[in-house]
């Protein structure tokens, strides 16, 4: 029994014992939350989170941009003539604009938005200042400017060569107009061809042994049968020329010596058989620079064609009538005053010279049918040569070349007293004379 009992008690002891261990190691819920939150909330760590924050904050504070605003403002949006503009001050290192600076700019009534400019009255050598309009596209405004002439000019030298030449083709010049004669217009129109030369002692440079003359032509649009109508030089005693002085002119396929001409030749020097003293008439270049008439001077030629025997081309040309012929005359101005008049006879094609402005033959019935000659070239200015003396150079310009088809000048000149210019400069460091006598008449 007692050995029963002592068993017994050594089993209970045991089951207390393996009971304990079992417990061994595992933490009260209430305790384990316990001792967590108490490491969350100790005085220590806390502390520790309050300076990292403080630090970041004082980090941040040191790297923020602070603006330096500049002086001066700086124009956002430019003013238009319609609508304000903005400016404000910007940061002087990064460009931000400055709060609170931000302002406005008054309407501009200049400031307009323009598109192509149109020119209304043309800037030429007679009348110097033209103008030029424009609308705004913002305000709708008619903007008006005006337009200044500036001649253009050649620079030759010795190893120019070749000819410098304008020339158009007669088809392109007609239009709504005609050369011939109709019964609404009996004498038909002319040829009228004008432009402004500028004669200055660098002419004298022209190299004389280069035919150095100024052609007055019409040429077939095949290039043949290009025979001169007339010519004149621009300096004295250039090749083929027999002119004295600057400006004459002379014979080309024209005749000069008809007994009903009063002008048989004709150099400015010296108008013989005009019977006028010659400062009536202008020195173009002439010997002496120091001569009030150089300058720039104006030149303008009219070319009227008639048929001569209007009866023979009525005619049956196919019972052998001898068909009709053409005559050509032609005027030249300088600066408003005549100074040549020429006639070119018999200009049928068949003859060797086509330079006809138009043809007129039978219709086989008593009738005459006129045919405009479409394929001639006029040319309006034609130097047959522009080669300078060796070591020298020559500025040469003209200007205003129109070629019309009608029956008045395009522009008459009158002489005025005082010169609108005095100089052109023409290269660096060189300038020339070009005192202008003349302007667009009243």
């Amino acid at each position: 029994m007692k050995r029963s009992n002592a068993i017994l008690a050594l089993l209970l002891c045991l089951v207390l014992c393996a009971f304990a261990f079992a417990s061994c190691g595992k933490k009260d819920p209430a305790a384990t939350g316990a001792a967590t939150t108490a490491t969350e909330t100790t005085p220590s760590s806390a502390a520790s989170t309050t300076a990292a924050s403080t630090t970041a904050a004082a980090t941040n504070a040191a790297t923020a941009h602070v603006h330096t605003p500049a002086d001066d403002y700086t124009v956002d949006l430019k003013p238009t003539c319609s609508a304000v503009g903005l400016e404000s001050k910007h940061c002087t290192e990064c460009d931000e604009i400055i709060e609170g600076t931000v302002r406005e700019i008054a309407i501009d009534p200049e400031a307009h938005n323009l598109g192509i400019w149109t020119v209304t009255e043309e800037a030429t050598l007679l009348n110097p200042t033209g103008k030029k309009t424009a609308t705004c596209s913002l305000c709708s405004a008619e903007l008006e400017e005006a337009v200044v002439y500036a001649p253009r000019v050649e620079k030759w030298d010795v190893y120019s060569s070749g000819a410098y030449q304008e020339k158009t083709l007669i088809g392109d010049l007609i239009g709504d107009k005609h050369f011939f004669p109709i019964d609404e217009d009996p004498e038909g129109n002319d040829l009228l061809v004008e432009y402004s030369i500028l004669w200055n002692e660098t002419c004298l440079n022209l190299d004389p042994a280069k035919q150095a003359f100024i052609d007055l032509r019409f040429t077939a649009d095949n290039g043949s049968k290009m025979k001169n109508i007339m010519y004149w030089a621009p300096t004295a005693g250039v090749k083929w020329s027999d002119s004295p002085v600057a400006g004459s002119f002379e014979a080309g396929g024209c005749d000069l010596n008809e007994a009903d001409n009063p002008y048989p030749r004709f150099t400015p020097n010296n108008p013989e058989g005009i019977g006028t003293a010659a400062t009536d008439f202008p020195n173009i270049g002439g010997p002496d620079p120091d001569n009030i008439e150089w300058g720039w001077h104006r030149v303008s030629v009219r070319f009227h064609e008639e048929v001569t025997n209007e009866a023979a081309l009525r005619a049956d040309l196919t019972a052998g009538e001898t068909p009709a012929e053409y005559k050509l005359s032609v005027w030249i101005y300088i600066d408003g005053v005549l100074v040549v008049h020429a006639y070119a006879n018999d200009l049928r094609a068949d003859s060797g010279d086509d330079r006809k402005l138009y043809a007129a033959e039978s219709d086989g019935m008593g009738g005459i049918v006129y045919t405009e000659n479409t394929n001639v070239w006029v040319y309006g200015f034609r130097l047959n040569s522009k080669a300078a003396k060796a070591d020298t150079n020559v500025y040469f310009s003209y200007a205003d070349l129109s070629v019309t088809v009608g029956k008045d000048f395009v522009q008459n000149v009158e002489k005025v007293t005082e010169p609108v210019a005095t100089e052109l400069e023409v290269d660096d460091g060189v300038s020339i004379p070009t005192t202008m006598f003349y302007k667009l008449a009243d």
